[in-house]
């Protein structure tokens, strides 16, 4: 870590003054550094997981010109020896007022809208550490069965956390996704947007991003699926782009698939809660 410091003072030529580890979740290591130019944040991980934090930049930028929600700026990232980093701007928190958490959802909703060729993404990326697959599709319940629900529950298999009639379950859930889902355009997704992936800081960062292109309720189901954000968040949301009817009902259709990362990483009730779903749907 020493080493790597010293990389960065030398790279990006600031003075380190102080150095403080603050929560950076169960993936990642992260750091407050106060330098000689400014407080900034610094991600550090193995190597394990490669492009980890280069395809954390991708989605960054990706938000980020979309000129409709706010990102840090990031810095740089790279890696030296057996680490990888991430260094960007450090977002103070403040408390938000209604304005600023209504300005939040419409900004969401002013992103959704944007026109999207069709669903997923150029290049992979992660979900946690797990290294999604983004081909291209051009409808939804191909992209979210082929390259999300199907290789999670073969996964789960492999571990032993499901069993061939689970798969069975997955394969009946994927076939009834037309009649789950409303048909819509598809459009660019945070695709990790739970409470802790957002710094309110007057107004709203959106952090560790896992951007594709989706069904835009995959980010609304997200935001209710840990506790949900403040009311006035979905009211800016609804004003801007209202949901289509039934959005309640369906939900857990879309939280299945974080909830299935959360079983192939954790286990324990997660297995349970999501074959509890597919049985409410397949």
């Amino acid at each position: 870590m020493e080493n790597l410091l010293l990389h960065l003072s030398d790279k990006f030529r600031f003075q380190i003054n102080q150095v403080t580890a603050i929560a950076g979740g169960d993936i990642n290591r992260a750091f407050r550094l106060r330098t000689s130019g400014a407080n900034l944040l610094l991600k550090v991980n193995t190597t394990e997981y490669p492009k980890l934090f280069e395809t954390e930049n991708v989605s960054l930028q990706r938000l980020r010109q979309t000129d409709t929600v706010k990102v840090p700026k990031v810095i740089g990232f790279g890696n030296r020896e057996k680490l990888q980093f991430l260094l960007m701007d450090w977002i103070p928190t403040q408390k938000a007022s209604v304005g600023k958490w209504r300005e939040f959802g419409r900004s969401l909703a002013r992103m959704h809208k944007l026109p999207q060729p069709n669903f997923g993404l150029e290049n992979a990326n992660y979900l946690g550490t797990h290294l999604q697959d983004n081909s291209p599709k051009q409808t939804w319940s191909a992209f979210y069965s082929e390259n999300r629900i199907l290789p999670m529950a073969l996964l789960l298999r492999d571990q032993k956390k499901f069993v061939d009639q689970d798969v069975i379950l997955a394969e009946n859930f994927c076939r009834k996704l037309d009649e789950i889902y409303p048909k819509e355009n598809p459009s660019l997704v945070h695709g990790d947007l739970w409470s802790s992936n957002f710094v309110m800081s007057g107004e709203a960062f959106l952090i560790d991003p896992a951007v594709c292109r989706a069904h835009r309720e995959m980010d609304l189901a997200m935001t209710k699926l840990f506790g949900g954000f403040a009311a006035d968040f979905y009211l800016g949301y609804e004003q801007e782009f209202p949901l289509e009817k039934g959005f309640e009902n369906r939900m857990e259709a879309s939280q299945l698939y974080p909830l299935l990362f959360h079983a192939l990483a954790f286990g324990g009730h997660y297995v349970g809660k999501c074959l509890e779903i597919l049985r409410a749907f397949a």
